[in-house]
Formats: C-alpha cells, structure tokens, sequence
C-alpha cells in the first residue's frame, strides 16, 4: 500500500496492496506500457482492509495499488494540486474528501470549502452536509470568515488548545488568493505552514498559467501533485524532464507525486459511486 508519507504499514499485505516501503529507497516503476484498470472509489474501498483512523484515498497506482493520505501524520503538510483546466483536480479533492467521509465519523474530520463553482459541491453539501463548516464563494466575505476561523483554531491548538477533530481546507482555485486582502494571505500562509501540525489541513488547487504570479505561495506547499500541463514552462517548473512530455499528452484524471526521492504516477477513480 502506498500513502503519503511512504511509511512501513502495520496492515497484512494481501497480493492485492502490498505494503511498500519507501524509505529502503526502492524506485518508482515508470513503465509506459501498463495500462491503469478502470475502477470505482466504492469498488477499491471495498477491497481495502479497514483503513487507519482519518486516513483517505487519493488514487491508484497503474498496478492498481492505492495511494492513501493520512490525516494523523503532519510530515507531508499542506497540499497543492496543479494541472490545466477540465484535468481533474476537483476530481482528485472529491476523491480525497469522499473517501474520509465514507470511512469516518464527522468527529473524526470535517471540511470547509472556498470554490469558485460551489454548486460543483452540490451533492457532497446535501449528502454529507454533517461534515462541512460551510462551502462558500471564493469572492464572498464568508471565505474569509473560514480562513480566519481556522487560523484561530490552529494558534488555539498550539497553546494548549485540545486537538480533536481533524479540519480540511479545501480552497478549490487559489489563483484568487494574490487579489484577496494583504492580512487575510498572512493568515493563509500561517495555515498552510503550520496547520497540519495541529490536524488543521490545506488542500489547494491552482492552473499553471498562475504559477508564476503565485509563486511565493504555491513554494509554502510541501506535498505539489501535478496533473496534465500544456505549459512547457511551468511544467520544467513542476517536473522532472522525463515526465514533462506525459503532462503535456493532456490525459486527465492521470497524476503524478513527489515521495521522497521518487516519482509517482497515479490515477483517479472513474466514478465517485
């Protein structure tokens, strides 16, 4: 089973997610000729063993082995993910979120979403509406709100404040945030940096056409995910030059990760279903 860390996993390997161990530094497999198994998020939850406490799925592999993120573990801190338009990086949020709220309790994590398409959260809001703060506008007052909000939370946590819950901030189109008020981008900063220390997470999405005018705040995330990426500039930025020709081929829904010192491409389910 691969997760973000890599870490040794204390979960019985089955032929179906062998536990793979990053840090004995065995390389990524780039073999273009695996061609990834369509499958559902229902379908690879159900062929998982019961996944640690606060830990979701973000893909798989073209092996099939899921890539999992887990919520308890600070190291890999805040998340951005990057690709062109229609590529899939809501996609890969929903993947995320969806799979934790399937396999937790409201009380183990809950989420806040800014969005510049809130009826894109639809469905999510009205089946799981326990497990949302609010999914609000990118250009309406109550995005600041949430952004204070947990900033507050997460100074709280630090002086002594009980953690409990695990809180996701998923800001879906970031490439607002250089136009938002000075204040509320040191606030964001500070969650990005520190937040997940306190289980107070960023998850954030941005267009490469952005990526210079936001520079400063895409290097705050230490874990980039990169989809497809027409750019060659951006992507020599975001990639290693092996793998700029695939995110130039336009395949959504295909992604790639930096674990350490390897590389990884994974794949986003076909349906939430």
């Amino acid at each position: 089973m691969l997760q973000i860390p890599i870490v040794r996993s204390n979960i019985q390997k089955t032929p179906f997610h062998p536990a793979l161990d990053w840090k004995l530094n065995r390389r990524v497999t780039e073999d273009q000729n695996i061609q990834p198994e369509p499958y559902t998020l229902s379908g690879i939850l159900k062929r998982l063993p019961p996944l640690p406490k606060r830990t979701g799925l973000l893909g798989a592999s073209a092996e099939g082995l899921p890539l999992l993120f887990n919520l308890t573990d600070s190291q890999p801190s805040s998340l951005l993910v990057m690709a062109d338009r229609f590529a899939g990086k809501t996609a890969l949020l929903k993947t995320l979120v969806n799979s934790l709220m399937r396999q937790n309790r409201p009380e183990d994590v809950r989420f806040a979403v800014i969005t510049a398409k809130p009826e894109e959260w639809a469905e999510e809001a009205t089946r799981f509406a326990q497990y949302f703060l609010q999914i609000t506008s990118n250009i309406d007052s109550a995005a600041v709100d949430l952004i204070y909000q947990l900033g507050d939370l997460v100074e709280g946590r630090q002086n002594g404040g009980h953690v409990g819950t695990a809180y996701m901030l998923l800001f879906d189109g970031m490439d607002v945030l250089p136009h938002m008020d000075v204040d509320l981008r040191t606030n964001f900063e500070w969650l990005v940096r520190y937040g997940a220390r306190q289980q107070i997470w960023t998850a954030a999405t941005l267009d490469p056409a952005s990526l210079l005018e936001q520079r400063y705040y895409a290097d705050l995330f230490r874990t980039r995910i990169t989809g497809a990426v027409s750019d060659p500039n951006a992507a020599a930025r975001l990639l290693p030059s092996r793998l700029q020709k695939q995110a130039a081929e336009g395949v959504n829904r295909r992604f790639t990760v930096r674990i350490q010192q390897n590389w990884l491409q994974f794949y986003l389910p076909e349906s939430l279903d």
